[in-house]
């Protein structure tokens, strides 16, 4: 399964780069995620709980940074299993970095493949789920680069 999104940050392609490699923020813009953990250079082991009808997993994830073209582009491998249910998830997530004005466009295509217990779901129940993750991931990376705002008090 495939899925696009585009996303715009207020801040440069190099300042987008740099904390997208900081495991506090892919914590905080992976949805569902309870932790992650920098292993080598661009190299993370996550753990992401993950709810699709009335099945729920604790899946650790393993994501590799494989292509690095800063500040343009880059591209992230994804590995990850649920223990004991069989279920194997397995990605490529895309970003293309384009700078428009003062902010930065983030070009996201990200395939998917799933087996094993989540699979067994049906694809459109899956797909509902991926584009709902999808949305919120967008709603987090904006959340992570809003500038902060300021509060005149009277």
């Amino acid at each position: 399964m495939e899925v696009e999104e585009t996303v715009s940050v207020p801040t440069d392609r190099e300042t987008v780069i740099e904390q997208m490699q900081r495991p506090d923020v892919l914590e905080r813009v992976i949805p569902n995620c309870t932790g992650v953990e920098e292993v080598d250079k661009r190299v993370y082991e996550a753990e992401v709980s993950e709810s699709v009808s009335r099945v729920s997993l604790d899946l650790e994830v393993d994501l590799e940074v494989t292509e690095f073209n800063p500040p343009d582009s880059f591209v992230v491998s994804v590995d990850g299993e649920a223990p004991g249910s069989n279920t194997q998830v397995q990605a490529e997530a895309r970003y293309e970095l384009e700078e428009n004005d003062d902010q930065t466009d983030i070009h996201q295509t990200m395939t998917i493949d799933v087996s094993g217990k989540l699979a067994s779901l049906g694809f459109r129940m899956l797909r509902s789920t991926v584009n709902k993750r999808m949305q919120t991931m967008v709603d987090n990376v904006q959340a992570e680069f809003e500038e902060p705002t300021s509060t005149v008090e009277s």
